[in-house]
């Protein structure tokens, strides 16, 4: 990394400070450091004075330097993080899709709705592809499919025989869908 400082021109200056200023009405601290710290170099200070003073690693100030020079203000500034690559391709997720939209009977399974633990089986059984919970709870909301909690009672329904179901016939589906929860994935609309 080249520690000689930054120079900016005056137009470079008046930008960086535009868009500080913005950084700051947004509340957006991580582009504000990084803009501060451009300009306090620029004005000369040494680069190991600056990360002590805003406490930031004098490698972490290299780099904010050198994505500046390389890329401009954009190299610094925030963006959309492209975050990591799906595990599963698009042919596998297609085929993830259409074993949820059709079901957990037509997999060879003894329940009659999808969670997420037992689709966290599937994959890796399926695809060799290992996902935790959480990630695939992800993958299945972008798949278009949600959650669906049964919510509404019918007036004239039996509670007794409801009751009796929910005591019985769920418990025995809950032992059958690797003692789950009782959330079901259904394609959105």
């Amino acid at each position: 990394m080249n520690a000689k400082g930054l120079l900016l021109t005056r137009e470079e200056r008046d930008t960086i400070k535009q868009t500080r200023r913005i950084a700051r009405m947004n509340h957006d601290q991580d582009v504000d450091l990084k803009l501060t710290s451009l300009l306090m170099v620029a004005d000369g200070m040494v680069q190991k004075d600056v990360s002590e003073i805003l406490n930031v690693p004098l490698r972490t100030l290299e780099s904010w330097i050198e994505k500046y020079r390389n890329d401009g203000i954009q190299g610094v500034a925030k963006g959309p993080y492209p975050g990591r690559s799906a595990k599963l391709d698009e042919k596998q997720m297609a085929e993830l899709a259409q074993m949820i939209e059709v079901g957990p009977e037509e997999s060879g399974l003894d329940t009659g709705v999808w969670t997420i633990p037992i689709l966290v089986r599937i994959v890796k059984n399926r695809f060799g592809v290992a996902y935790s919970v959480s990630g695939l709870r992800k993958l299945v909301h972008a798949l278009g499919f949600s959650v669906q909690y049964p919510t509404r009672r019918l007036s004239k329904a039996d509670l007794e025989q409801q009751r009796t179901w929910i005591r019985e016939d769920l418990a025995m589906i809950k032992k059958k869908s690797f003692k789950t929860t009782e959330r079901c994935y259904t394609k959105t609309k």
